[in-house]
């Protein structure tokens, strides 16, 4: 039995963007399959074609502060 999970459908972010944030347009959609067996797959179907950028944040290092 499929189940669809869909966190954003508009943008997602980029983890891999380095020192900083990233965010682009598009998104996707997660199918988890759950089998009678027990077994769970989750596949992850992304929305293509939309690579903009809606936004870049660049942290320096130096400004880096650990919360008290």
């Amino acid at each position: 039995m499929p189940v669809w999970i869909s966190p954003s459908t508009g943008s997602h972010a980029d983890v891999l963007a380095r020192n900083g944030f990233r965010g682009h347009a598009g998104g996707g959609f997660t199918r988890v399959d759950v089998f009678d067996d027990g077994e769970i797959v989750a596949t992850f179907v992304p929305l293509t074609g939309r690579d903009e950028i809606l936004y870049e944040v660049i942290v320096d290092e130096a400004d880096l502060r650990p919360v008290a």
